[in-house]
């Protein structure tokens, strides 16, 4: 994939992680309050769990430094 192009999927990558992590941060405002969501609050952290640490980050070191994500010096 040209270099553009995959940056342009990486910062809208970057984009669906901000607005899980704004979602969070809502519920966990009201918190001790009873207000929260518990669903949503699972979803956001299953979503960075998930997308944000496994899949999006396996992405960005592959592409920084090369299919096998190490640093070779």
């Amino acid at each position: 994939m040209e270099t553009r192009k995959w940056d342009s999927l990486l910062v809208g990558e970057h984009e669906m992680i901000e607005r899980a992590m704004d979602v969070l941060r809502k519920e966990l405002e009201k918190l001790p309050d009873t207000t929260y969501n518990a669903f949503t609050m699972q979803r956001a952290i299953d979503f960075l769990l998930e997308f944000g640490d496994r899949i999006h980050n396996t992405k960005e070191v592959r592409s920084r430094f090369g299919h096998s994500g190490t640093l070779s010096c």
